[in-house]
């Protein structure tokens, strides 16, 4: 064992050039792997964590005052099978008006937030846990989320108007509350808290909200089971909305999915990548050395001691890049996992998971292993003979046809000798370019994220043809509304939105609704099969709502809206490309219908818009006219212009891909490098040969080159439909997610001359890869390479 060990201990003295690759394309792959690992870690803990401690309730119902009362509901925990319950709590969705100095256009920045009076934060289901201030005590008082509070940048003691009444009822912002029973605030519908007497004054039109936990964590069918038993005792249209805590989780964990897909993909990449280096590096050691193995087996080494030497030389410097690997990819998921834990107050935990930890460096000398046993088992067959005998045999006899080939083609004799050599061994040059092909795809990939993301934000907002969107509190009349924007000019176009929810025979939950007055085919909601609907009791929906409803596109139903039966067919599947209806009700993620507002308003005849999306004419000025509409009603009217909008959350994202893109570069470029330093080495007396025939150091840096930019070409050109496909497939699964088919224009967002400059990237990994290797070997003197022939 003691001379194994000194035999490591040599080699590695001598190949400590090599030896320092392996660990730093270690440590960028272990980091990698233990970002994904952790994140698969601590993915869903932070809301678990949260439901628990604040007795999260499994089901939320709002409901209708004028359709059931307090009494009824008190009976309804028995009627499914609650352990526990909380309410009736009174309720109701307003618009709030922030006194501070954040405007938009001509009047206050305002925004809608679903209030309950409540007289405590502790109940027996949902308890809501104060991080900063105290709780409501008396009226003119609210209390907020800290989610909300954060991005919105509103303070304790700040004040609001409530819009929901002429009166705007002030009031001023005493805490901040921590709720696991929402979305985050960029994202989703948001909760604020008054005491019970002052809710009835911030809007007419209030309901009852009740919150149900069970003696165990029921599953998607439970739940549905349970809320249409429900509806089925309680008055037809009684159940206005309900949330339910696995879509809750879904919701707040959706991020961390995202992210923990990527991430593994990238480890996996990172991985596969580490492979083909060091499988290389070792096919290159026992080429290089055949002599030495054989004199090794000479003097008494057995076959499973010369391939130990192998492992053990590849495996210490494994060990040292894990040393530092891990760590930094524990480092790199900690502003992942701190935004979680921040949207629920909770304290910061350090995501350091030890059994990740371990699995990932189990991982990463697996892989290792398997990469130097595969070659090396070659080493350990040889006899003592056969190999000193293949050593002192000529050096490049076997040369590959493919190399041959490249040799006599018609370029300057440096640059077909390096592209030649680079083909020369195919094992050596297929593990060099599968680096490279992977270091190209996820540049690929890394670069269309962004463009889809992008892509995937214009035609979810719905309205990317108008240039201004407004917005009406319910205390204002639709009337003026619609005679304000008449008497402006500009006006071009007008299609106005109203909100409201469909129940399907079959189908427990509530399906969101958008009812459109005007042309609303000119929005641009992007249609995936079928048509747009065209007049009266026609509707569009997404694939999620299609699939819960056992509904295809052509398919006659009968669906209840406010308890009134409507004759509906549907015309057309879309995207989920509306996503203002998340302001208006709390719903199921992706299951959305599209009808006309004369559909809605056969059982709501007082349905009226809520949003209007405004076209100008061209030449206009938004700007101008944004300010006269907002100044008609600075209070109960929001004009904003349709600027582009960000979601922070896929920004943050889009950063760390590239980050992760650069370091497969890194490791692309790795493996190029030590391909090319082999492939130099192994071939000094040939270059000492050519120099001395004539041949200068700039013609040799061209001969080295040459073999990088061939591995380069042929990464680069795999590289290209390998990210293709692997982005289209990620797309897909981020559209499995919102449980709506994409249109084409998320995934086509690649163009010939985009894709041609990646491939160049790859070629730009393999020349930077070949530079010392280059230098190395234009500086080889002549008579000191001949003289040691």
């Amino acid at each position: 064992m003691s001379s194994v060990i000194t035999k490591v201990l040599g080699d590695l003295r001598r190949r400590r050039l090599q030896a320092a690759v392996i660990a730093f394309v270690i440590f960028l792959a272990s980091g990698t792997t233990t970002l994904g690992l952790t994140l698969l870690q601590t993915s869903s803990d932070p809301w678990e964590r949260a439901f628990e401690a604040q007795r999260g309730a499994h089901l939320s119902v709002l409901l209708d005052r004028h359709k059931v009362d307090a009494e009824q509901l008190a009976g309804t925990p028995g009627l499914i099978g609650a352990s526990q319950a909380g309410g009736p709590w009174p309720w109701v969705e307003t618009n709030y008006e922030l006194g501070t100095h954040m405007a938009i256009g001509g009047g206050s920045f305002k925004f809608p937030l679903v209030t309950v009076g409540r007289e405590s934060p502790q109940a027996d289901v949902e308890v809501l846990r104060l991080v900063a201030g105290r709780w409501v005590q008396g009226p003119g008082e609210i209390v907020i989320t800290r989610s909300f509070a954060n991005f919105n940048h509103v303070r304790l003691g700040d004040r609001m108007r409530s819009l929901g009444t002429l009166d705007r009822e002030a009031l001023v912002v005493v805490g901040e509350a921590s709720d696991v029973d929402e979305a985050d605030s960029e994202s989703g519908t948001q909760f604020a808290w008054v005491t019970k007497s002052q809710l009835p004054l911030l809007a007419p039109d209030w309901g009852y909200k009740m919150v149900y936990r069970f003696s165990h964590a029921p599953s998607e069918p439970e739940l549905r089971d349970k809320l249409a038993r429900l509806q089925a005792a309680l008055p037809a249209g009684a159940v206005q909305a309900s949330l339910n805590y696995l879509l809750l989780q879904k919701v707040f964990n959706g991020t961390n999915q995202l992210a923990l897909t990527f991430f593994l993909a990238f480890g996996i990449f990172a991985l596969l990548a580490c492979a083909a280096t060091v499988g290389n590096l070792v096919i290159g050691i026992v080429i290089a050395n055949y002599r030495e193995i054989g004199i090794m087996k000479a003097v008494g080494f057995t076959p499973l001691q010369v391939v130990g030497t192998l492992v053990v030389q590849m495996q210490l410097p494994t060990l040292a890049g894990c040393l530092f690997g891990i760590p930094a990819g524990v480092a790199l998921s900690v502003p992942l996992v701190d935004r979680e834990t921040a949207s629920l107050a909770l304290p910061p935990e350090p995501p350091f998971a030890p059994v990740m930890a371990l699995a990932t460096l189990l991982a990463v000398m697996a892989v290792v292993l398997l990469a130097v046993v595969l070659p090396g088992l070659r080493a350990g067959r040889l006899s003592a003979a056969g190999a000193i005998s293949m050593a002192t045999a000529p050096s490049g006899g076997r040369r590959s046809s493919l190399g041959s080939l490249v040799r006599r083609l018609p370029l300057p004799r440096p640059l077909a000798l390096g592209a030649g050599d680079a083909l020369a061994r195919p094992l050596r040059a297929g593990l060099t370019a599968l680096a490279v092909l992977v270091g190209v795809a996820t540049l690929v990939f890394a670069t269309g994220l962004p463009a889809s993301a992008r892509n995937l934000v214009d035609v979810a907002l719905a309205h990317r043809s108008t240039d201004v969107i407004l917005y009406r509190a319910s205390t204002y009349p639709d009337h003026k509304v619609m005679a304000t924007l008449a008497a402006q000019p500009e006006t071009a176009l007008v299609v106005g939105l109203a909100g409201g929810q469909v129940t399907v025979t079959g189908v427990a939950d509530p399906i969101t609704v958008n009812a459109y007055r005007g042309d609303s085919a000119r929005l641009g909601i992007p249609v995936i099969r079928g048509r747009w609907f065209s007049g009266r009791g026609e509707v569009v929906a997404t694939r999620s709502a299609l699939e819960d409803t056992h509904l295809k596109v052509g398919d006659f139903f009968q669906g209840l809206i406010s308890g009134r039966p409507v004759q509906l067919q549907v015309v057309g599947e879309v995207f989920n490309a509306n996503n203002v209806a998340a302001l208006l009700k709390p719903t199921a993620l992706g299951r959305e219908m599209e009808m006309d507002l004369s559909t809605l308003a056969e059982a709501v005849p007082e349905a009226q818009p809520s949003y209007y999306f405004v076209t100008i004419k061209p030449g206009s000025d938004a700007g101008a006219y944004i300010r006269r509409v907002q100044a008609t009603e600075p209070d109960f009217l929001d004009a904003s212009a349709n600027r582009d909008q960000t979601i922070s959350t896929m920004s943050f994202l889009n950063s760390v891909m590239l980050v992760l893109a650069a370091v497969l570069a890194l490791i692309a470029a790795a493996g190029v490098f030590n391909t090319l330093l082999l492939n130099t080495r192994e071939r000094v007396r040939d270059t000492a040969v050519l120099k001395a025939l004539g041949m200068t150091p700039a013609q040799v840096l061209a001969m080295v080159a040459a073999g990088a930019v061939v591995l380069g070409v042929a990464g680069g050109l795999l590289g290209i439909p390998a990210g293709v496909g692997v982005h289209r497939a990620m797309m897909q699964g981020f559209a499995n997610l919102l449980g709506s088919d994409m249109p084409e224009s998320v995934f086509r967002v690649f163009s010939a001359s985009g894709l041609f400059l990646l491939a160049l990237a790859g070629v730009g990994v393999a020349l930077v890869g070949s530079l010392l290797p280059a230098r190395w070997a234009a500086q080889t003197r002549v008579a000191e390479v001949l003289h040691s022939e």
